[in-house]
């Protein structure tokens, strides 16, 4: 398996059970109907081992969300102005990270992060309750 965040690469290793990880999501199937999908101890090891390989992808990313955000400190202006902006009185920006979406605000010399949301979704209206 790979920690990669646009990659599904699934183990092959045991027939019974196949495990992938895409985009931060490990995806477990087991296919023993014959003994009611009953677990043995090769494929607690390979959960177990998958889990630990998620979580270690799960901290990287959050890790990467924490120094983008981070960035914000020395140049918050080189982002642009998000599309969301038009909803709010005050102006609201974006920095994108990975597939997912940081939105700010700058007031003063203080960055406030509003939401980090995924790319894919709505636009971030006032309805939402931001803040």
């Amino acid at each position: 398996m790979t920690n990669s965040e646009t990659t599904t690469q699934p183990y092959t290793g045991i027939d019974d059970l196949t495990l992938s990880l895409s985009d931060g999501v490990l995806s477990m199937t087991l296919n023993r109907p014959d003994s009611l999908n009953s677990l043995t101890a090769l494929m607690l090891e390979t959960i177990a081992a998958a889990l630990e390989r998620a979580a270690t992808a799960a901290f990287q990313w959050f890790e990467g969300l924490m120094k983008a955000s981070r960035s914000l400190e020395r140049s918050p202006f080189r982002c642009a102005v998000a599309r969301e902006s038009v909803f709010f009185d005050e102006e609201i920006r974006h920095l994108d990270y990975r597939k997912y979406r940081i939105l700010f605000t700058v007031k003063g010399k203080t960055v406030i992060v509003l939401r980090v949301r995924h790319g894919s979704r709505d636009y971030l209206r006032s309805e939402d309750e931001i803040g």
